[in-house]
């Protein structure tokens, strides 16, 4: 498995973010100083989404290998 097909799996299991909402993420969705993610909307993708918070346990386990 490649190295961001591993990421993208990560994304989708450990967050249970729907599709179009992993799709649309930025790194300024990401806040790794409180292990969150957020979905917002983005309308320059005419993406709306259902806005969510994630909220990560980040654990050494967790980490790539």
């Amino acid at each position: 498995m490649l190295a961001y097909e591993y990421a993208l799996f990560r994304t989708f299991l450990v967050t249970g973010f729907r599709e179009n909402e992993v799709r649309f993420l930025y790194w300024e969705d990401c806040d790794c100083k409180n292990s969150t993610i957020k979905v917002r909307p983005k309308p320059e993708y005419d993406f709306t989404g259902k806005p969510v918070f994630c909220h990560l346990l980040i654990s050494p386990s967790s980490q790539p290998i």
